[in-house]
């Protein structure tokens, strides 16, 4: 596939998928652009107190002041959620840890836990909006699918060499399985796209590449009216080894071309430097890669 500049439609935060190629993919994946990175540090430097950082940020211009506890942006407390502590034997978390965290999400602050937190998240205003607007786009297009319809948006910084997407691929899969299901018998010319396969298993640059190829597929599928459910013996199947929900009935009688695709805003949102953590029944988990530091801050108040 030959290199191409990002179509009109990514202006609007939906990149379209076919713009890019395996390297400019996987370049973005967990590498935001961060343009106010050094303005945003010397905003901070010298504070302590995570709550007076996001303010400084704030009188400083880097954030709007209306993210000052508006409700609608909330943060993660710094570190991996304690219920995807209860890992299996392949270093995942245990099917019973990613239900306990979806339901209970995870630990919440107004502002950003840490200095640090706050520091990063100041240096990509314009970044993050794209990321909160086509993570609800992604949301609004899986509730066909079962997902919850939380408004507000939660930021988790978090360590993309330790970061593990099941909590939010456990939204998406349902989808992902259909699509495979009925991508495999296609001709081998279309079989090109897959790209997951370069990358190795579970990390985020093959995260990025699987949405690629989901949202490749289903464009697909849709050219050429494909039921969802067509082989709905086999999506059935291996929905229920997974631990998945089942797909909705009212699906089972769809073809993709009836319904939009979730998977063109799940790679905007990669494409964009940040990632899906989770979807709760309360909020809308986005992943932000932290800056390697050992900047320190007191914890912020927190709060479920």
């Amino acid at each position: 596939m030959k290199s191409s500049k990002i179509s009109k439609v990514a202006a609007t935060a939906l990149t379209d998928e076919l713009t890019l190629t395996d390297k400019e993919l996987t370049a973005r994946v967990f590498a935001p652009e961060r343009p106010r990175l050094e303005e945003a540090r010397s905003a901070v430097e010298g504070v302590e107190d995570a709550a007076e950082a996001w303010e400084m940020l704030a009188a400083r211009g880097l954030i709007p002041a209306e993210w000052m506890g508006d409700g609608e942006r909330v943060f993660a407390d710094d570190g991996p959620p304690p219920a995807l502590a209860d890992r299996g034997f392949s270093g995942h978390p245990t099917h019973a840890a990613v239900l306990r965290y979806l339901s209970e999400g995870p630990l919440l602050c107004d502002g950003p836990p840490t200095v640090l937190a706050a520091w990063t998240l100041g240096s990509d205003v314009a970044g993050m909006t794209t990321a909160e607007r086509v993570a609800r786009e992604a949301v609004r297009l899986l509730a066909p699918w079962g997902a919850p319809q939380p408004s507000r948006v939660c930021w988790r910084i978090v360590d993309p060499a330790e970061w593990d997407t099941q909590p939010g691929d456990y939204r998406h899969m349902p989808a992902a399985v259909a699509v495979g299901c009925s991508f495999v018998a296609t001709p081998t010319v279309e079989r090109a796209i897959l790209r997951a396969k370069n990358y190795d298993f579970g990390t985020p640059k093959w995260r990025a590449a699987f949405t690629w190829e989901c949202a490749a597929q289903w464009r697909y599928l849709a050219r050429t009216r494909n039921l969802i459910a067509a082989k709905s013996s086999e999506v059935a199947e291996r929905l229920a080894q997974g631990g998945y929900p089942p797909i909705p009935k009212e699906l089972s009688i769809k073809a993709f071309s009836e319904i939009e695709s979730p998977f063109d805003p799940l790679l905007s949102l990669w494409a964009s430097g940040y990632a899906l953590d989770a979807i709760t029944e309360h909020v809308i988990v986005i992943a932000a890669p932290g800056i390697a530091t050992k900047t320190r801050a007191k914890p912020m108040s927190k709060k479920r």
